[in-house]
């Protein structure tokens, strides 16, 4: 009887061992409406639905081969692979014109905003997505901090951090780009967010960070003179 218990045992202990992975859902792009986003697993299904301009909450998953599809309002816009680890933290963050077409008024505000110098590829600025780490560290450790570019239409964006005794500098970032990742120790501040070169900020806000914490901070949208700004956090 022993024998057998510990045969059990042990043949359920791979299935035990397989930790979720989790997986935050991040939307930037430039749609009013929202994105359904099924992902699979061989013949295993689910979805999300994200509305522009939020971070969805996480999901687990289990490790192995997914393939998203991505839709709005009934319309198939992307589909792609990605391979998820066990016991990982990853986002998917989603940026862009989630549309086929470019709407002529969101084009003469992202002229304005660039002062009329650059010409707008509609190819450039089509949704893309990109799976980023999200792992976080032990309470005791340095939190590890990063800036994204991914406001549509944007000439270049940077961000200063204050901590209360000295600023943390992201340089300036142009489009799509995700800047390093800077260490700093838990500390209650600020941040500023301005147009490359800009005397003022187009956003500013509060921050309070914990140990082991991962953040990005993301530039998600644009208008004259403001810029919308997402935080996707995660800790233990």
């Amino acid at each position: 009887m022993r024998v057998l218990t510990l045969l059990l045992f042990l043949f359920a202990l791979p299935a035990w061992c397989q930790a979720d992975s989790q997986l935050h859902w991040v939307n930037v792009t430039e749609n009013p409406n929202p994105l359904k986003v099924t992902y699979c697993k061989k013949q295993q299904c689910d979805h999300v639905q994200m509305q522009p301009q939020t971070v969805h909450k996480p999901v687990l998953l289990d490790a192995g081969r997914y393939k998203f599809t991505v839709e709005s309002q009934g319309q198939e816009l992307d589909s792609f692979e990605y391979i998820v680890g066990r016991d990982k933290y990853y986002a998917l963050l989603f940026f862009g014109l989630a549309a086929q077409s470019v709407k002529k008024s969101f084009l003469s505000q992202v002229m304005d905003a660039l002062g009329g110098n650059e010409m707008i590829s509609k190819a450039r600025f089509q949704m893309r997505h990109r799976m980023i780490d999200l792992e976080p560290h032990s309470p005791d450790q340095p939190a590890s901090i990063r800036f994204a570019n991914l406001a549509a239409g944007s000439s270049a964006i940077q961000m200063d951090i204050d901590n209360g005794m000295k600023y943390k500098k992201f340089s300036a970032l142009p489009y799509m780009k995700i800047s390093d990742s800077k260490k700093m120790q838990p500390f209650t501040g600020s941040y500023k967010i301005r147009f490359d070169n800009a005397v003022t900020e187009c956003a500013a806000g509060k921050i309070q960070v914990k140990g082991g914490e991962n953040i990005l901070f993301i530039a998600s949208s644009i208008s004259i003179n403001t810029c919308g700004v997402l935080t996707v956090r995660n800790s233990r």
